[in-house]
């Protein structure tokens, strides 16, 4: 009986499709890495073909267990999911590695457990024979990793710079990382999860010593490739779609991603940007309301002062008039600098001119 790494259903009016194992090669035992691409684990026309049971359905589940895989033939299922006219939304069911988050990125909307992993690196194979065939090879890696890039890219939102660092360095992200980033639009409950498995022909290309320490112990490299690829997942609740995860399980999971090196650090910075340039524009308009309630304040502060000195200084100059202002405060009100003529001096009082004195009044000519 054939071992597909893939099956196609239509349930009630509902495609589903489940991506288990290696994309393009078959679970069966004895089958090696080159030799069972075109035979019988299943091929890109076999998926082309079956995939036309789902013609006409409006909604497509894709779920994906996979470590990755074939890189042409990853390519071909995101093109074929994302041309589909059913909404497609995927589900990643513990890990999603390699290729196989390319072909989630043709979904509408990917879900994601808080504590299962995406893995994104660049593409990897392997060549044989002179600098012109090493040539050829370093070529077509660069135009495999730029069409997964554009996959990236198209439905995150982020740019080349941000994603190629975070490839460069294999990075595998859990729930909020990956939606930080935009490679996943609903984080559910964290599942427990168990025996997932890792194929050993997958092992060299996974760079499995990048799995964030706190899920290295859920990861097993499978002897015998016979055995099951699907990991077993139990009390999966999903939360509210509009409802992100807190601020304090986004940090936790960058800061966990962001000790593996500074390449890392710099692209979750850069992707982190937006989100804080946001909070820093609401933190600052609050502030410019409140200067410019202050600046109402101090402006009326101002006014009414202006007011209380007009007031003040039209009483004094009254009661200069009726003779009881003292010296002082007629020369304060009239603004004459409190010099008097001598025959002025003379004229003041005895109390008048102590106080004339003490405000060391000047006598003119």
């Amino acid at each position: 009986m054939r071992q597909n790494w893939f099956k196609i259903t239509n349930q009630a009016g509902v495609g589903e499709i489940s991506i288990r194992g290696i994309v393009g090669i078959s679970n069966k035992s004895g089958e090696d890495w080159f030799g069972s691409y075109e035979g019988e684990g299943g091929t890109v026309r076999e998926f082309e073909e079956e995939l036309r049971a789902l013609d006409g359905v409006s909604v497509i589940n894709l779920y994906i267990s996979s470590e990755g895989g074939y890189v042409a033939a990853g390519l071909a299922i995101h093109d074929m999911l994302a041309r589909h006219s059913a909404r497609v939304v995927a589900h990643i069911d513990g890990y999603a590695f390699s290729i196989a988050t390319v072909i989630a990125m043709a979904a509408d909307e990917i879900r994601m457990p808080s504590n299962a992993l995406l893995m994104i690196h660049n593409a990897a194979g392997p060549a044989y024979g002179d600098y012109r065939v090493m040539e050829q090879a370093v070529a077509s890696l660069k135009a495999h990793n730029q069409a997964i890039i554009r996959a990236y890219t198209g439905k995150s939102g982020q740019t080349a710079d941000v994603l190629q660092p975070l490839m460069d360095a294999t990075t595998y992200l859990d729930g909020a990382a990956a939606k930080a980033l935009g490679l996943a639009d609903v984080v559910t409950d964290e599942v427990a999860l168990s025996a997932c498995v890792i194929d050993p022909r997958m092992v060299a290309c996974l760079n499995m010593e990048r799995v964030p320490e706190k899920y290295r112990g859920r990861f097993d490299i499978l002897s015998n490739s016979t055995a099951s690829v699907e990991p077993t997942i139990t009390n999966s609740n999903i939360m509210d779609t509009q409802t992100p995860p807190s601020a304090p399980t986004q940090q936790a999971a960058a800061v966990e991603i962001n000790l593996q090196d500074e390449a890392t650090r710099q692209a979750l910075v850069t992707a982190l940007q937006p989100v804080i340039a946001e909070a820093v524009n609401a933190a600052t308009a609050s502030l410019l309301e409140r200067l410019a309630a202050a600046e109402g304040a101090v402006a009326a502060a101002a006014t009414e002062v202006a007011n209380l000195r007009t007031a003040a200084g039209n009483g004094m100059l009254s009661a200069a008039a009726s003779g009881t202002a003292t010296a002082a405060a007629v020369v304060s009100a009239n603004g004459n600098k409190n010099e008097k003529t001598r025959d002025e001096f003379a004229a003041l009082s005895p109390r008048e001119k102590s106080e004339f004195i003490k405000a060391k009044g000047k006598l003119i000519d």
